[in-house]
Order: structure tokens, then sequence, then C-alpha cells
């Protein structure tokens, strides 16, 4: 997928967007340790919530392939060595992330599986 260039955002902008996705990932890795916490215990969520987060992290799940395009027309401009150096840090962030959203959506299903069990017994 394509954004017009008006989408997308200027090299100035990366290090507010390295600080906006290092928050989500330090975000992501707060939910993946409770939804791990509760696969590990007896407990689980109810549906609706388990619903709930499954919405949310599935409408997420584009937002790595958004931020790999903002990447894509960045290595079209130029740039300085800092910001060389910030875009690969960048890259990584987007593959992180797109693994954490990845662990969590294969969690949600994991309970959801858990809850329905205890529903049907």
């Amino acid at each position: 997928m394509n954004y017009p260039s008006d989408q997308l955002q200027p090299i100035t902008r990366l290090p507010a967007l390295l600080e906006a996705i290092s928050r989500q990932l330090q975000f992501l890795q707060e939910q993946i340790t409770t939804l791990q916490k509760l696969r590990q215990s007896q407990e689980t969520l109810d549906e609706l919530s388990l619903a709930r987060l499954r919405r949310i992290y599935s409408e997420m799940a584009d937002l790595p392939h958004l931020l790999h395009e903002q990447l894509v027309y960045w290595d079209t401009v130029a740039v300085t060595t800092e910001q060389r150096s910030n875009l690969e840090l960048f890259a990584q962030c987007i593959t992180v992330l797109d693994d954490g959203i990845a662990v969590i959506l294969e969690l949600i299903q994991l309970l959801r599986t858990r809850y329905s069990a205890r529903i049907g017994a």
C-alpha cells in the first residue's frame, strides 16, 4: 500500500515518531506480560474483554505496515548520519512492534479458547 506523500511525515519528525513508538513498545511489553501471567494462571478474562482486546490489536496490526511505508519514504530523502542511525533504530522498532502485536493476538486467542472451554464445561 502506498500512501500519498502528503500523509507521510518529513524526516524532521523522526525523533518524535521514535519516541512515540518507544512508548508503544513499552505498553506492548506490559500487555504481553499481563496476558502471559493470565495464561500461566488459572484465571482468564471474560469474552467481552477478550473481544475488545482482539479488536484493538487487530486494528493495530496495520501500524507496522504504515510505519514501514514511512521508512521506505525516508529512504528516498537525504539524511544525516544521525538520522541514518535513527532510521535503523526505527526499522528495528517496526519489527519488534509487529512481533509484539502478533504475540498479543496469539495470547488473546489462547485465552479465548480457555474461556470458551470453561463456559462449555
